[in-house]
């Protein structure tokens, strides 16, 4: 997919919302691997998210994520921290677009989907430098009731085999091994694998399985702040990015947003553990869950080792790619 990711410049996609939605906004660049996303401002204030897909991305897999966001905003008591899908003027929730080739490419139209979202105000978790007891409390109630509230959310297309899936991620990581070229990360990824299968693969057959974010990175997850809440407080206000949903191990939420958590904390298991309490309170944990989400943890580490280094070989230029790397290898001598 990096060798489809779409190259729409500001100019154009606020010529698609003009076109299409019938805004007239400023839009500016927000971070992504594989799409485009740009905040669209009206009048000087963030409104919406314009999302440009992946050339290589399906309808099918993008209604998905649409029918996830809407089955989340209207199960009971709605769940307010997911984006709302706002229609094109000719009432389209997906509209493809035809773009004109670039100079400097093969000289073919680029066919992109887009789609717009309403836009969360707040900051993403990974810019917040002290994670507050009551923060990481709050995080872990919202995940709970995220995987609940999916765990009657069914789609065709979100049954696919998938890179980030922990399902199959000891298979990923192994085949992408010889890629990492750091001694020290080499050496862990290899003695995770081997405690890996001797103490938690025999455990996966009995672990819940439903449709997963599958994707809680500490870019994807919001917070408030002063910039955005008039009181502040330590809250999740916002969750996004549902590119990678899945069906998957249920416990696979939890696992890799504390993957994430753990990064650049002194204690990191300490905070994992108030993550854990507030999930088991919204959405009780089995035993089998909690034996294996510590090689579920790991296991994601790895795969974020493995895959960043056969990205990085397409686009080494990138710096998003690698943004978690150095803190990984940070959190490796306290694991």
């Amino acid at each position: 997919m990096l060798t489809h990711t779409p190259t729409v410049t500001c100019w154009e996609a606020e010529r698609l919302l003009r076109e299409h939605y019938g805004i007239e906004a400023a839009v500016d660049p927000l971070p992504s691997d594989r799409d485009q996303n740009f905040r669209v401002s009206v009048a000087g204030t963030a409104r919406y998210v314009l999302k440009i897909a992946n050339g290589l991305e399906t309808r099918a897999v993008l209604e998905a994520q649409q029918a996830a966001m809407a089955h989340l905003g209207e199960s009971e008591g709605s769940f307010e921290v997911t984006p709302r899908v706002c229609p094109t003027l000719a009432g389209e929730w997906l509209h493809e677009a035809t773009l004109p080739p670039l100079p400097t490419g093969s000289g073919e139209p680029r066919v992109h989907f887009l789609w717009l979202i309403t836009f969360l105000p707040g900051r993403p978790l990974a810019e917040v430098r002290h994670h507050a007891d009551g923060l990481l409390a709050d995080l872990g109630r919202r995940l709970g009731e995220l995987d609940r509230r999916l765990a009657d959310f069914d789609h065709p297309a979100i049954h696919r085999e998938l890179h980030w899936d922990l399902a199959r991620g000891r298979e990923v990581v192994e085949r992408h091994r010889g890629l990492v070229e750091d001694p020290l990360l080499g050496e862990w990824i290899d003695e995770t694998l081997r405690h890996f299968a001797v103490e938690t693969e025999p455990l996966l057959g009995k672990l819940r399985r439903s449709a997963i974010h599958n994707d809680l990175n500490d870019y994807n997850l919001l917070v408030a702040d002063e910039r955005s809440f008039p009181t502040p407080d330590d809250r999740v206000v916002g969750i996004v990015d549902f590119g990678d949903i899945v069906v998957s191990f249920t416990v696979g939420d939890l696992a890799i947003a504390l993957a994430y958590v753990m990064l650049g904390k002194s204690d990191p298991l300490a905070a994992a553990r108030r993550v854990v309490a507030a999930y088991h309170e919204a959405h009780p944990l089995t035993e089998a869950e909690l034996g294996t989400l510590y090689g579920l943890i790991q296991l994601r580490l790895c795969t974020s080792v493995v895959l960043a280094a056969e990205q990085s070989r397409h686009r080494p230029d990138d710096p998003y790619l690698r943004i978690s790397q150095e803190p990984i290898r940070r959190l490796i001598p306290h694991l």
